[in-house]
């Protein structure tokens, strides 16, 4: 009696999905057959971000960045902005490639240095240090009227504390000119500037400002994997609200694989795997202090014994388990398996003098049997 396992692939749609997620496991849970292996696929859903270049490593704002649509912010539109590597941005585009003050001396609204600013996290960042380089990137990603503006801070190390690196986050939505902040990692740094850190937007005047609560001057405080949405409800008002921790993450970041959450298994956008059990695999990349994961489930099908004796050799819903081609070498042969869940899908796996054919979808009759010719 030969015997198979049964391997009916059932395709569900029930991946574990963030909110906005970024990195997408695109393969659904799916079941295969024993001793087969299937390929799971991965994205991160990110532009191309770019490196900004400062004219200086310390203290100092970019050349005039191009948003590639029109925001408006406290009821005026602006099409470019500056960048400040202490970790804010602000549209006032004379400032371009100036000295950026790292002085925090008083709280928003009133605070002049940082006039007419999104402050993603405001204090005296060092992304230039040389034997710790942070990155400062940004990138315009979507399509109209749905663009985003991106600006990504990447383990930017904090003056006086260059052991702390400082990953957040700052996205310019078209159209709804909402801002959202991802801070991966806002450390605190108290033997410094007293340790003050903003985290809020201020109009152009210094009159009118908000900030998420308990982040304005003179209070010290930190944050990991905390984000907050922006939403203007007038030219003078914003409301300020948390949301979940999902920044677009860098292009250069590295997809990992572990089978069962632990266990390492490679690299990349794409894996093959085989498991003996159900498993299940997930993708994680980490970067810039931000840890993104996916996760999907592998199963191994199995079902009724599967045999080519005919259970019922008189019965005529039954044919014989197999029949010869009419001539030598012919095609017009068959084989019979008997003993399937009737009316279903089957994926048969087979070999051809020794070398493995593709599969072949057959689905079987009412009386549990497909004859494959």
């Amino acid at each position: 009696m030969i015997r198979y396992s049964q391997c009916l692939i059932v395709v569900l749609f029930f991946m574990s999905i963030q909110t906005k997620a970024q990195l997408q496991i695109t393969t659904p849970d799916t079941t295969i057959c024993p001793n087969t292996s299937t390929t799971l696929q991965a994205t991160i859903g990110s532009g191309v971000l770019t490196p900004l270049a400062f004219p200086s490593l310390d203290d100092s704002y970019s050349p005039v960045q191009n948003l590639g649509f029109s925001f408006n912010f406290f009821g005026n539109n602006y099409t470019s902005c500056v960048v400040s590597q202490n970790g804010y941005i602000s549209f006032n585009v004379a400032n371009a490639s100036a000295f950026s003050p790292w002085s925090i001396t008083s709280a928003i609204p009133g605070n002049t240095n940082v006039l007419n600013s999104i402050m993603g996290f405001y204090c005296d960042i060092y992304p230039g240090l040389t034997t710790s380089p942070g990155v400062i990137e940004t990138a315009t990603i979507g399509t109209a009227p749905n663009r985003k503006y991106v600006i990504n801070f990447c383990g930017c190390a904090m003056f006086s504390c260059t052991t702390l690196l400082a990953s957040f986050q700052i996205i310019l939505y078209e159209t709804s000119n909402e801002i959202e902040v991802h801070i991966g990692n806002a450390p605190n740094c108290p033997t410094w500037n007293t340790g003050a850190a903003i985290e809020g937007v201020q109009d152009n005047t210094g009159t009118l400002a908000y900030w998420v609560t308990g982040r304005n001057y003179p209070t010290q405080w930190s944050a990991v994997q905390s984000s907050h949405r922006f939403i203007p409800i007038s030219t003078s008002t914003f409301n300020i609200i948390p949301i979940p921790y999902a920044p677009i993450p860098s292009p250069g970041s590295t997809i990992s694989w572990y089978a069962n959450g632990t266990t390492l298994i490679g690299t990349g956008t794409s894996i093959s795997v085989s498991p003996a059990n159900t498993t299940f695999y997930v993708a994680e990349t980490v970067k810039c202090a931000d840890t993104l994961r996916d996760t999907v489930t592998v199963s191994i099908g199995g079902g009724p014994t599967i045999t080519n004796i005919n259970p019922q050799p008189n019965n005529p819903n039954f044919p014989a388990s197999k029949g010869n081609p009419t001539t030598c070498g012919g095609t017009n042969g068959f084989y019979t398996l008997y003993g399937l869940d009737p009316n279903q899908i089957y994926s048969v796996h087979y070999k051809k003098n020794g070398v493995q054919q593709p599969p072949v979808a057959v689905t079987s009759t009412i009386y549990g049997y497909i004859s494959m010719g």
